[in-house]
């Protein structure tokens, strides 16, 4: 189960990676001031609504926030294939990672297709 400290972990990966600090998501999204410190301090889980416009203005899903985890649902951590999708995912824009989703999606329907006709 995630907890506080977790989020928290992820916010700052995806900060480092996007060269995005707490005051640009506040301004972006007219947080509190203290919302960013007073997270940071509680190690409580941000409310849905916060981690929305975090996630927002990191330009990452809120799917893709859990999802990229260093560890995947199970316990299983990320192979270093599926590490390298998840870091090109990160170098395009959504509705560039949109496309990409659809075209994933296509692929792995035309493998189920094929694995019924044999």
């Amino acid at each position: 189960m995630l907890t506080g400290k977790d989020i928290i972990s992820r916010i700052d990966q995806l900060q480092s990676e996007s060269h995005i600090s707490d005051y640009d998501i506040i301004k972006r999204f007219n947080l509190s001031s203290g919302c960013m410190s007073k997270l940071r301090s509680s190690g409580n889980l941000p409310r849905l609504g916060t981690l929305m416009k975090i996630c927002e203005a990191l330009e990452v899903l809120l799917s893709e926030f859990f999802i990229m985890s260093p560890k995947a649902h199970s316990g299983e951590k990320l192979s270093e294939y599926e590490l390298k999708l998840v870091n090109y995912s990160r170098q395009i824009d959504k509705s560039k990672k949109e496309r990409l989703m659809a075209y994933l999606q296509g692929l792995c329907d035309c493998m189920d297709d094929e694995q019924k006709h044999i």
